[in-house]
């Protein structure tokens, strides 16, 4: 979800509509969004944002960055430091707009083992459930991604099948998962390369118009 994507593949996106929450504030977007690792670079916060700001023209649409590579969901579950840090970010964010989704793209850490597997679907659906508590937004759509099948071939993540059926067939309301077949490696086997993530990013926007289109 962060982004690896090399900001040379992909003409730059630029839109004083789209702004990111930094430091504080909302401030014009420019990639990379995330800030977590040195490698960050494209990600799909700002093809994601492009068509909707198209779509609604006039409206501002900010991206509030979370994100941490190569993490577990462990850390994401309700209490853990992911968790908190997310949600104390995202309150901070509602200060100065109201939020309309929540974007979602990981699993390759638990991909590897039976038993990590067993356990990703129940600890995503329990955090589902508690982040919109703690937002007060029991409503608030909430969109997840497909690992890529190039993973297939990376054997760290050889169950990765298994953690998209997850994510493809959750039972959880104001919910959709976004495929993402026929994407590309950036040459290391698991990362998106930045062609790759526009148009994942296009894709989730695209479903969230489709699913949730009163927003």
């Amino acid at each position: 979800m962060a982004g690896f994507g090399p900001l040379h593949q992909v003409q730059p996106i630029r839109d004083p509509r789209i702004e990111v929450f930094r430091g504080g504030q909302f401030l014009e977007a420019i990639e990379p969004l995330h800030q977590d690792h040195i490698r960050n670079g494209i990600g799909l916060g700002m093809s994601f944002a492009k068509v909707l700001a198209d779509t609604y023209i006039t409206d501002r649409i900010g991206l509030i960055p979370c994100a941490v590579s190569g993490t577990s969901i462990r850390r994401w579950t309700p209490g853990a430091d992911l968790y908190q840090r997310a949600l104390r970010i995202s309150r901070m964010a509602l200060q100065h707009g109201e939020l309309q989704g929540i974007l979602w793209l990981q699993g390759e850490a638990d991909a590897s083992t039976k038993t990590s597997v067993k356990q990703h679907a129940a600890r995503f659906i329990e955090m589902v459930h508690q982040l919109r508590t703690d937002l007060n937004a029991t409503e608030l759509p909430f969109l997840s991604g497909g690992l890529g099948d190039f993973l297939a071939e990376f054997p760290p993540c050889r169950r990765y099948n298994l953690i998209n059926l997850q994510y493809e067939s959750a039972k959880l309301s104001y919910y959709t998962f976004v495929s993402a077949t026929s994407l590309k490696h950036m040459g290391d086997g698991v990362h998106y390369d930045a062609p790759s993530l526009r148009i994942l990013g296009e894709r989730f926007a695209h479903a969230y118009l489709t699913h949730f289109p009163q927003r």
